[in-house]
């Protein structure tokens, strides 16, 4: 009986040997190929600060003349233009609309867009200091300073 259960020993021991190798070895390996993700796609949006331009306006006109200025209002998000105008004076002033005693017609808008205006000039010989001013998304904002002279015409003189 000794023999037999020394048998059932080897026989079980082969057994779990076969099992072991063959599950070592016959497996089907299960390989996983990595794939590469992108990562995710993030929209920003950049607001660009508004901005505005004086584009054009004459260095002197004649007395009880037009002065045509044209400005460009750009930037913001959304870009909502409240007002924009020309503010002006005889004196120069900072960048503020309660600093220029007269203004131009107020206009509104969607940015980006072009304006112009022209104003009917004193008869005297003066300088005309103005800026482009709007109000962008609730922002108030400034051109820089310009001037225009009033230029009365020469009078020819006698011999």
């Amino acid at each position: 009986m000794r023999n037999r259960k020394k048998s059932d020993h080897i026989i079980f021991v082969a057994i779990l040997f076969s099992l072991f190798i063959s599950g070592c070895v016959n497996a089907p390996s299960s390989q996983v190929t990595p794939t590469a993700t992108a990562p995710p796609v993030v929209a920003t949006v950049t607001s660009i600060a508004p901005t505005i331009i004086v584009t054009s306006y004459p260095a002197s006109v004649d007395p009880d003349t037009d002065l045509a200025i044209d400005w460009e209002v750009s930037g913001g998000m959304p870009g909502n233009i409240s007002r924009t105008a020309i503010i002006w004076g005889l004196n120069s002033s900072t960048a503020n609309v309660s600093d220029y005693p007269e203004i131009s017609t107020v206009w509104t808008g969607k940015t980006p867009q072009q304006f112009n205006v022209t104003l009917n000039v004193p008869s005297t010989n003066v300088t005309i200091y103005f800026r482009a001013y709007a109000a962008v998304d609730g922002i108030d904002i400034y051109s820089d300073e310009y001037q225009t002279i009033i230029v009365p015409p020469a009078t020819g003189g006698e011999y």
